[in-house]
């Protein structure tokens, strides 16, 4: 995929390695699928306004 070329290319600049078995593409458009990262979980969900 273009984005995972693009990311190690970007990766390797900062002489960093992405993970052969934990790195993956994941859609957040739906809200369906997330990902973890430094102990949290991400995925889109609708934000809170705080209005009544």
């Amino acid at each position: 995929m273009h984005a995972h070329k693009l990311i190690r290319a970007i990766m390797e600049r900062l002489k960093l390695t992405l993970h052969p078995e934990k790195t993956r593409i994941v859609g957040l458009w739906t809200g369906e699928e997330g990902f973890g990262f430094l102990g949290m979980h991400h995925r889109k969900t609708k934000a809170e306004t705080g209005r009544s």
